[in-house]
């Protein structure tokens, strides 16, 4: 009854998202892509595009697009429960206002220790000019206020050469230092950041060399440490800093697939096979403890295979900051995953990472093990460390079963987990197996299906009692 309300698609927010004109050059590629771009806005819940010879005018093709719009307004609770803490909410959102493709949400989430937030979020597609976007949020969480304004201009396709982005952010943050699951320490504080970035493409479609510069002035302001064991934690100096960088990277695209049954219960997935690398190196200029300008470095690399039915994903972020030539501040992050899919409808999918943290003069950064931190069967937070190492196996069968829209998954899985701080080696692993469902709507859940796992703690020598979790979302995805 609530989707009678629901705006249709207009014809014209579909034609702003192609960049091409009547009587360009348009090739199946450009096709396949547009397809992909609409796809991205998750608004539809069935959509083809096809390239089809004009009848009327000898070498001229019509581009033939068929959508069917997925319930856009969702009005309603929401409920979770995740490594024993039980989260609550209710949300009002739209995701095509007016049928333009733009989205705006309202929403209030709690849970059973302690954390809330309030959020509005208003993003336009097509703010002053097409191709310019703007989004807006604000809120209020149990940690302080926070915003967002931002005004961009992504790229919009393959061939496009120039993006830009400019965003204003503040937020009340806590650093927690947890023990056993249990916060002992806390560290308040206020970030505050500028940013502007420009970049540019060159080269031919399949592979495309960027380069660009971001402009970035921060402001980290901190408060006292609370908590039992406030004073084991060095709180370090506010400071400001001003960062100018050089952006370089390559952009190569092998091919694009879509494939059925990867991540998603119903709908396709659209996967790019190729890599991308970038590095992005620049001063910071700071007025912690002195006044200092120090070198930094970002690298990013993503890259996806296949061969056959079977896929592979690697992602690695690297950071790392410097002062009189000594290494300061390094972060790490390195995933890979993996997917099966020789069988009809069964799949096997894992995923090991590793993640690190050091900072000499910053506030370190714990990494956690638990129920929301990839290691089913345990409670949120459980262990904590400066590096952590995590794999996840599944097993996933997608079944026929079938109701209304709604479509159901088999799911059997196994993790692992360790953690350690810095200079230490991982200890013995904590381990759990279990099972669950998936259930899939194009209608109601789009791309990200609903999540139900029980799981079995292997090495809780406290409790080995089973732990259900229920979320919207695959544990990781491709």
């Amino acid at each position: 009854m609530l989707n009678k309300l629901n705006w249709t698609t207009k014809k014209d927010t579909v034609e702003q998202q192609l960049w091409l004109q009547v009587g360009d050059t348009v090739t199946t590629e450009d096709a396949e892509e547009f397809e992909r771009k609409l796809r991205a806005m998750d608004i539809f819940s069935a959509l083809s595009v096809s390239l089809l010879p004009d009848v009327d005018q000898a070498g001229y093709a019509r581009l033939v697009v068929d959508t069917q719009d997925r319930t856009s307004i969702t009005l309603g609770g929401s409920g979770s429960f995740v490594g024993g803490v039980g989260t609550v909410g209710f949300s009002v959102s739209e995701r095509s206002l007016l049928g333009t493709g733009d989205t705006i949400t309202l929403g209030y989430v709690e849970n059973t220790i302690g954390n809330n937030r309030l959020a509005f979020s208003y993003e336009d597609l097509h703010f002053i000019h097409p191709q310019t976007r703007a989004s807006l949020g604000f809120g209020e969480t149990e940690e302080g206020e926070f915003y967002n304004v931002k005004v961009y201009s992504p790229f919009q396709y393959r061939k496009d050469n120039f993006s830009w982005r400019l965003e204003f952010n503040q937020e009340d943050k806590d650093v927690d230092y947890l023990s056993s699951g249990t916060v002992v320490a806390s560290v308040p504080y206020v970030d505050e950041s500028q940013v502007l970035t420009s970049t540019w493409r060159r080269g031919p479609r399949q592979e495309r060399w960027l380069h660009g510069v971001v402009l970035r002035n921060d402001r980290i302001d901190y408060d006292v440490a609370v908590g039992p064991q406030a004073a084991s934690v060095t709180v370090p100096d506010d400071y400001s800093r001003v960062f100018v960088g050089y952006l370089l990277g390559l952009d190569s695209v092998r091919q694009y697939k879509k494939v059925s049954l990867l991540d998603n219960v119903v709908l396709p997935q659209d996967i790019k096979l190729g890599y991308k690398h970038e590095l992005l190196t620049g001063l910071g200029r700071r007025d912690q403890v002195d006044v200092s300008t120090q070198p930094e470095l970002f690298y990013k690399s993503t890259a996806a295979y296949a061969r056959d039915k079977n896929y592979i994903s690697l992602g690695l972020n690297a950071y790392a900051r410097f002062r009189s030539g000594d290494s300061v501040q390094r972060q790490t992050q390195f995933d890979v995953k993996a997917y099966a899919l020789g069988f009809k409808r069964h799949k096997l999918a894992a995923r090991i990472s590793y993640d690190n943290n050091y900072a000499r003069d910053d506030l370190t950064i714990q990494s956690y093990l638990g129920e929301s931190d990839g290691l089913r069967g345990y409670a949120n937070d459980s262990f904590s460390g400066e590096q952590r190492l995590r794999v996840n196996l599944e097993s996933r069968i997608a079944t026929k079963v079938q109701f209304a829209t709604l479509r159901l998954g088999l799911l059997s899985f196994f993790d692992a987990g360790w953690v350690a701080d810095k200079g230490e080696d991982f200890r013995s692993p904590y381990r759990s197996v279990g099972f669950g469902l998936r259930v899939g709507s194009k209608q109601l859940f789009g791309l990200n299906p609903l999540r139900i796992d029980l799981s079995f703690p292997l090495d809780n020598s406290d409790d080995d009692s089973p732990l259900l979790s229920v979320a919207m979302g695959q544990l990781f995805s491709f």
